[in-house]
């Protein structure tokens, strides 16, 4: 049986171990709250443009669905949001990289390197606005994603996608040809 230690991630600065799971980036709360609030203020327009077409439907059902999207958004901005965000977290070992994350379900997902077909970096424009990135891991055997990191400073979603590549290109003996 092969020991599965944490794997060294290497930084311009300095080389650390990472033996204890990593948190993402606090910006990405402000990810999380803008993405809700574009939603929601999507639902409160659509609202009042409803009660103002309708103007026979009675005021008080528009005043219940505008109080009811006012409050789902405060909900989400100020208790979801962060404890969402605090309990997103990546561990990458020598063989495999973990994700855990959950505020109300809580899910631990781990991917082997030798599973993995390609990686991406995406950024959309509120993740760019923030400098953040998430790193998708695609897996062999499914049609989508299987482990998905975002709030993940850029420089550092780059930085991992490396360090993985290089991690299955050793493990394939092929250190000098890219995935």
């Amino acid at each position: 049986m092969t020991d599965n230690n944490p794997m060294e991630l290497a930084s311009k600065e300095q080389t650390s171990i990472v033996d204890a799971w990593q948190s993402v980036d606090r910006n990405y709360i402000k990810v999380l709250r803008a993405g809700f609030g574009i939603v929601h203020a999507m639902g409160l327009l659509a609202a009042i443009i409803f009660i103002w077409l309708l103007p026979a439907l009675p005021q008080s059902v528009g005043f219940v669905v505008i109080a009811v999207l006012v409050s789902s958004y405060l909900w989400l901005f100020f208790i979801w949001s962060p404890k969402t965000c605090a309990r997103i977290a990546y561990l990458v070992h020598e063989q495999d990289i973990s994700l855990q994350k959950g505020f109300m379900f809580w899910k631990l997902i781990s991917v082997s390197f030798n599973r993995i077909q390609h990686l991406e970096v995406r950024q959309g424009p509120i993740e760019r606005a923030y400098g953040l990135a998430t790193l998708v891991i695609f897996t062999a055997g499914t049609l989508g994603s299987d482990l998905q990191i975002p709030g993940l400073p850029r420089a550092i979603a780059q930085q991992l996608k490396a360090q993985l590549l290089q991690s299955i290109n050793a493990e394939d003996g092929n250190v000098d040809e890219p995935l």
